[in-house]
């Protein structure tokens, strides 16, 4: 979910995806997308034997901190800037780095962006 902008300023995107993703997450995936954060997509799985309509979602997302991919459910969304820049910061990463750390972390990469990388895999 993307091209809120001003409408959905502060953690209003993030609150929303989660809404959504309670209400509709067994049949899709929804996460609050900012420029930079990387996707990783993976198969999409059916289980057609008990549930046709149930699409299990198997993307992943890079974490901006440690830069390892995590799943939706393991990933968490941080703010940061004028403009509400939105970052994907895992789980791990949020409990165990300290806070002015990540600070720092997020401060170069609203001011100096993300590198583009491309996978293989």
């Amino acid at each position: 979910m993307s091209e809120f902008g001003e409408e959905l300023r502060g953690n209003i995107r993030n609150d929303f995806s989660k809404h959504l993703h309670n209400i509709y997450g067994e049949k899709l995936a929804f996460l609050p997308v900012d420029v930079g954060l990387t996707v990783h997509l993976q198969s999409v799985e059916k289980d057609v034997r008990s549930h046709p309509s149930i699409i299990n979602c198997t993307c992943k997302v890079a974490c901006v901190y440690c830069n390892k991919f995590v799943t939706i459910d393991d990933a968490d969304f941080k703010l940061y800037g004028n403009d509400h820049a939105l970052y994907c910061v895992c789980k791990t990463c949020c409990e165990s780095v300290p806070p002015d750390l990540l600070t720092t972390t997020l401060d170069k990469l609203y001011n100096s962006g993300v590198e583009i990388r491309v996978s293989d895999s």
